[in-house]
């Protein structure tokens, strides 16, 4: 397996340090009611989830991280309301608040490219924690 140096160096991603805001900029978050938000009748399991328990049931070999399988099998698709995507390796301490904002201001640029106007990020629970 390479070293995290060699994959940093396959693309660059621009750092963005983390400067902490002043307290009242709490004051500009816009809350909404997503009881508001419209949603699309969807089955209860959608396909790629079903064939990914089951895949994960069976145990074939090759069968890739749950964010890896949906990059997969959406890789070929037009993501006109969403698609899923790793972002690009950053060679920084994973909890460092700046490697976190560094990697927020990479998917904010990435969903402004595709003329989205709301970026959503998920993140394992330690980096929550911050």
């Amino acid at each position: 397996m390479p070293s995290a140096n060699i994959i940093a160096k396959q693309e660059q991603t621009p750092i963005f340090p983390y400067v902490e805001p002043p307290k009242e900029g709490l004051k500009l978050i816009e809350f909404i009611n997503t009881n508001l938000l419209t949603m699309v009748d969807m089955p209860l399991f959608p396909p790629t989830y079903s064939t990914y328990l089951w895949a994960k049931y069976v145990d074939p070999e090759n069968v890739p991280a749950w964010r890896g399988f949906m990059e997969i099998c959406s890789e070929n698709e037009s993501f006109q309301r969403s698609g899923v995507q790793c972002q690009q390796f950053i060679n920084e301490v994973p909890s460092s608040l700046t490697t976190i904002y560094t990697s927020i201001m990479h998917a904010k640029n990435e969903t402004r490219k595709c003329g989205q106007k709301t970026t959503i990020l998920t993140y394992d629970l330690p980096l929550y924690m911050k």
